[in-house]
Order: structure tokens, then C-alpha cells, then sequence
């Protein structure tokens, strides 16, 4: 019990930390004076097709990673019997691998001429990573844990495309990125709750298997014809 509140209070001073940080370093936005928050603007932003196709996106990813980084830990304890240890050590390598992959999908998005494709290739990564947890051994859910990692580089992607869509003008930007990631946040509602409802129906090896499906059917929007910067 000790060993969990010391990671609570850890991980609270730590976001503590990055906030006060945020607040001090981070550069103040020049204002226009002249600008003017348009409800015309708004209503472009919040119809626009291009954006709606990368909420859906990144509704997926956020389903997907959703599923690994609530439910690695649990089911590689209660499934395949390993040491709570061990099992977050596998269970790690989903943010370890994130962090590396996000510069890396950054610098990729800078260079590449196919935007989509890039986001559908994360989502393939990640849609697989999940199913391979249905294989139900270590091995598998250590490729799938590296997998999903890499896979959630996809969330930079998806938030400097919606930054550069420039749907109203780049005042705008910032509602853009959040408009796109407030649909995406509600894969943490729902995905564990259905996820939970299938485990306890199906078992965990038609549960993964399905939620990779899922999170491939849905990334697959980005494949619709929309109007996009690239």
C-alpha cells in the first residue's frame, strides 16, 4: 500500500512540477488586438469534414491505447500469472516507446507528402499490436506493448495536422486541436467499459483480437476522400 502512494504522490508532483514549468518557460502568444471570435468561424471549424475525419481517427488510436495502458498490467497478472513486477515492466514499454515515438512521428510529418498514410500506417501498427494480445503468451504481449507504443506517435500526427488544417485562421488553431481531441477522449469512456463487458462474456484472446478490429475500422476513416492540406 506504501509503494502505491508513493507513485501517487509522485506522479502528482510530477504533473505539479510540469505545470508550474508550462506556466514559467513556455512563450505568451501574441494578441491581435483586431481579432474577433466570428460565429460563422466557429461553425466551420465544428462542420468541417477534415476534422470530423481526424476526431474519428484519433478516436480510434485513443481506443486502442486506451485498452493497453488500463488493462496490459491486469491481464498479464491475472491471465498469464507473471509477478505484478514483471508485468509492469511489460506494461511500461507502452509510454516508453510513446515518448521515443512522438519526436520521430514529429520530424515524419514535416517530411512527408502523404500525411495520410502516415496516420493509417500507426493505426495498422497499433490495430495490430492489440490482436497479438490474443495469442495469450509473454512474447506477444511484449510486441504488443512496443507496437501500441510506437502506434501512439499517431496523436502528434493527428494534432499538428489539425493545428495546420488553418479551417478558420490560425487564431483558430488551438480550438482545431482541441475540437479534434475532445472527441478523441471519449474512447476513455467508452472502451474500457465495453472492453470489460467482452472479457467477461468472451474471455481476454476475443476481447484483444476484437478491440484490434475496432481500432483498425476506425482509423480506416482517414482514408475518405476530405479535403486536407496534404
Amino acid at each position: 500500500m506504501g509503494g502505491w502512494r508513493f507513485s501517487l504522490v509522485t506522479s502528482g508532483a510530477l504533473s505539479l512540477l510540469g505545470g508550474v514549468l508550462i506556466f514559467l518557460k513556455v512563450p505568451k502568444d501574441e494578441l491581435r488586438s483586431d481579432f474577433v471570435v466570428k460565429a460563422e468561424d466557429l461553425r466551420r471549424i465544428l462542420s468541417n469534414r477534415w476534422l470530423v475525419l481526424l476526431s474519428l481517427e484519433l478516436f480510434g488510436f485513443g481506443s486502442g491505447t486506451f485498452l493497453l495502458s488500463s488493462f496490459m498490467v491486469y491481464y498479464l497478472e491475472q491471465s498469464l500469472h507473471l509477478s505484478p513486477s514483471f508485468a509492469g515492466i511489460i506494461g511500461s514499454l507502452t509510454p516508453l516507446c510513446a515518448i521515443v515515438a512522438s519526436p520521430l512521428c514529429g520530424m515524419l510529418y514535416s517530411k512527408t507528402k502523404n500525411m495520410r498514410l502516415l496516420l493509417f500506417s500507426l493505426g495498422v501498427m497499433l490495430a495490430c499490436g492489440l490482436a497479438l494480445d490474443a495469442m495469450g503468451t509473454v512474447p506477444f504481449a511484449v510486441a504488443s506493448s512496443i507496437l501500441g507504443g510506437f502506434g501512439s506517435g499517431s496523436f502528434t500526427v493527428g494534432y499538428l495536422a489539425a493545428r495546420d488544417s488553418m479551417a478558420a485562421s490560425a487564431e483558430y488553431e488551438s480550438l482545431a486541436v482541441s475540437w479534434v481531441n475532445t472527441i478523441q477522449m471519449l474512447a476513455g469512456f467508452f472502451s474500457p467499459i465495453m472492453f470489460s463487458i467482452m472479457v467477461l462474456s468472451f474471455g481476454y484472446g476475443f476481447s484483444w483480437f476484437t478491440g484490434g478490429v475496432y481500432t483498425l475500422v476506425l482509423i480506416s476513416a482517414i482514408l475518405y476522400p476530405a479535403h486536407s492540406k496534404r
